[in-house]
């Protein structure tokens, strides 16, 4: 617990820094200012971190001066021990991201239509950027937002898009009338020439995009930590799942809590250039599709060392192959379980973010207490370069899962491949 006093006495207590957050270019603590629940964040104390202190400021205050619902700064100043300059502004909510849902993104549609109809951009659409308070829809990150002449064509339409890529892509199918409802609420047509421009755009973000930053996993960002070992290898930790200590002991050779562990021989780079190795390729793929919300079984560690790869996974949550779980299922749950694995495959079969799985069968498929996940072997998922070659690709795929269905369960197989589409 850190505590600073502003020059009118006011304390600022800095309790707990932000899990995710500690990697940033500045600190994100949640703490009190006087007896307010407070967000503050810490800048070097440097001209560079002054700049970008004031340009968060700016954004919140035009934000507020626009009527768009966003934090109230509570102070700024430079105090020691460290020196650092500090932004302390009110918490609002609990401080964890709203619930992805339909209500959410029309709202969150709405909001950025009146971010440009007030003649504000804000480049960083990412959807933890926004939380409903009291059903009021608060705009978080003041660091991204810029003045702009009510924004239009090509800049509005980027503008969205950036919110759209970032989205799981389940919710794919509602892309057309989410951009319908920003055109709306800007008192413009939606037309089809505008919608498609939108999921157009959002596509070629997702194509060029999704992989450098699935990428970032391999480096000292957000939730990953990495670290240089003897010799030359380099430790990569996936801190959601396990500690610090913890993987240097795996990566010693000491214990590994029983879990599973791949050691990859290594070949040529990607040409995608997102992950040099197969191991490291095959981790960034798991994070991509993390982000993708398709339930796999995640590796938590990775050591890269030269001509080797380790890869420590997720322990397997007590489950069964997914066909013999149909086993006993009368056709209401058979169905349920259609449900739950036709939005898994249309997912993947999604050209925009190039994605492949070598091999994919059914035994890859489990059935655990959270539903379906998959089980996949390094060399399964990677990059694909060339859309042809993906469509391709996807169409053996889906066509191999057809034919080796079991007997019993080809009807089945037969109805839920028959729900996915080569997008």
């Amino acid at each position: 617990m850190k505590r600073l006093r502003t020059p009118q006495g006011i304390p600022i207590t800095l309790d707990t820094p932000s899990p995710g957050d500690q990697y940033k270019r500045h600190g994100v603590f949640f703490g009190r200012y006087g007896d307010t629940p407070a967000v503050i964040k810490a800048y070097p104390a440097t001209p560079e971190g002054e700049r970008r202190l004031r340009r968060e400021r700016e954004g919140l205050d035009l934000l507020r001066a626009r009527g768009i619902p966003g934090p109230r700064v509570l102070h700024i100043g430079r105090h020691g021990d460290p020196a650092a300059w500090y932004l302390v502004m009110e918490r609002v909510g609990e401080g964890d991201p709203h619930p992805v849902t339909l209500d959410f993104l029309h709202r969150v549609v709405i909001t950025l239509a009146a971010h440009h109809e007030a003649g504000l951009l804000q480049n960083d659409t990412s959807p933890g950027n926004f939380l409903l308070v009291d059903d009021r829809l608060v705009t978080l990150d003041g660091a991204t937002i810029r003045r702009m002449a009510r924004p239009k064509g090509r800049v509005a339409v980027g503008n969205l898009a950036k919110f759209f890529y970032k989205l799981s892509p389940v919710w794919n199918d509602r892309l057309p009338d989410l951009a319908g409802r920003y055109y709306e609420a800007r008192n413009l047509t939606p037309t089809p020439r505008r919608i498609t421009a939108v999921l157009r755009e959002t596509g070629r973000l997702r194509r060029q995009r999704a992989w450098p930053q699935a990428a970032r996993s391999l480096g000292n960002h957000r939730w990953f930590r990495v670290e240089a070992l003897a010799g030359g290898a380099r430790l990569v930790v996936d801190r959601r799942h396990v500690d610090i200590q913890q993987a240097r002991s795996w990566a010693a050779g000491r214990t590994t809590d029983g879990l599973l562990m791949h050691e990859v021989t290594e070949g040529p780079g990607s040409r995608l250039g997102v992950a040099h190795g197969r191991g490291a390729r095959y981790w960034v793929a798991h994070k991509l599709l993390d982000r993708m919300e398709v339930p796999t079984r995640q590796p938590v560690v990775l050591m890269l060392c030269g001509r080797s790869s380790r890869l420590w996974m997720a322990p397997r949550p007590e489950s069964v192959p997914l066909l013999d779980a149909l086993d006993g299922m009368d056709a209401v749950q058979a169905a349920g379980l259609a449900d739950a694995v036709v939005p898994m495959l249309r997912s993947l079969t999604i050209a925009d973010y190039r994605l492949v799985i070598r091999g994919l069968a059914w035994s890859d498929f489990r059935l655990g207490a959270d539903g379906p996940f998959l089980d996949l072997r390094p060399g399964q998922p990677m990059p694909w370069p060339w859309p042809l070659g993906w469509r391709h690709h996807w169409r053996l795929s889906l066509e191999r899962l057809r034919r080796e269905a079991p007997g019993p369960h080809r009807d089945f197989v037969k109805r839920l491949l028959a729900r996915v589409d080569l997008a």
